[in-house]
């Protein structure tokens, strides 16, 4: 079966069979299935899709489109298009493989670029000096966690392990564990967060105790002292940082290739 146009607004995820005992996890990506789908189907596509694949150094879909050469246009939408849905960015993306020569993007603030899109390109829709990363970025201080919260066997005498950060104005939930279990980030000064923040912001963040271990939750930006985590701190609560991360922040999640698009404090 072949069509001649195909237009519409797919489902986004799927989020019916999650992997996360505890009802976390991400859903798999609905929209990024249909529009592979569709351009086997016809030669030319029109869809309104999630913008946030095209941010993702890691997304194999974004690699797909960017490298064929044959996308028309990419179209940021205005949040009032969809009111209910909320912190999800959506565009209109047109494909054609009779196509040849650049992507007219048009982001958030009405900016419009012609693009000769590569695979190794990326794009944010409201942010069109977005890069994939800085140079002296912060993403050699990054550490995650290994140890699952529900994997956490708790002992009478051991290490410490923090947890989770808990809420604002709230101590960071600790257990003690064997050292069996995980030593990651233990003896090791830095700054520590919950692996899932704010669409916005970073979340609440404290100098890790030096002797702590941290758990897959928790995320650490390394340092060399407590005074060094002290600075790190002031400067990711920083104006300016914090409305670098409005711009950056594609999901929850604090992660490595977040702090790889942030210029490192030393």
């Amino acid at each position: 079966m072949k069509f001649d146009v195909i237009i519409g607004n797919p489902p986004y995820s799927d989020r019916s069979n999650m992997s996360d005992p505890n009802g976390g996890g991400n859903g798999g990506n609905l929209d990024a299935k249909f529009f592979l789908k569709c351009i086997e189907l016809s030669d030319k596509v029109s869809l309104i899709i999630r913008a946030k694949h095209f941010s993702k150094v890691a997304s194999n879909f974004r690699k797909t489109l960017f490298g064929s050469g044959k996308l028309v246009s990419i179209l940021h939408l205005p949040k009032e298009t969809f009111p209910t849905i909320l912190n999800t960015e959506t565009c209109v993306v047109t494909w054609d493989i009779n196509h040849e020569g650049p992507c007219k993007v048009v982001y958030a603030d009405g900016t419009v670029v012609d693009r000769n899109l590569t695979e190794k390109d990326v794009i944010k829709l409201n942010n069109p000096e977005y890069v994939a990363e800085v140079d002296n970025n912060m993403a050699h201080r990054f550490m995650c966690g290994d140890l699952k919260r529900n994997r956490i066997v708790d002992v009478d005498d051991g290490i410490e392990l923090i947890e989770i950060m808990g809420r604002t104005n709230q101590p960071m939930v600790t257990r003690t564990i064997s050292a069996e279990q995980t030593i990651k980030g233990r003896n090791k000064h830095g700054v520590v967060m919950n692996l899932n923040g704010n669409w916005d912001g970073f979340g609440k963040m404290e100098i890790k105790p030096f002797k702590s271990a941290i758990s897959k939750q928790i995320i650490m930006l390394e340092t060399s002292s407590h005074e060094e985590s002290m600075e790190l701190i002031e400067y990711l609560k920083s104006d300016r940082i914090q409305e670098q991360i409005k711009t950056l922040k594609v999901s929850f999640c604090n992660s490595k290739y977040l702090f790889s698009m942030i210029k490192d404090f030393k």
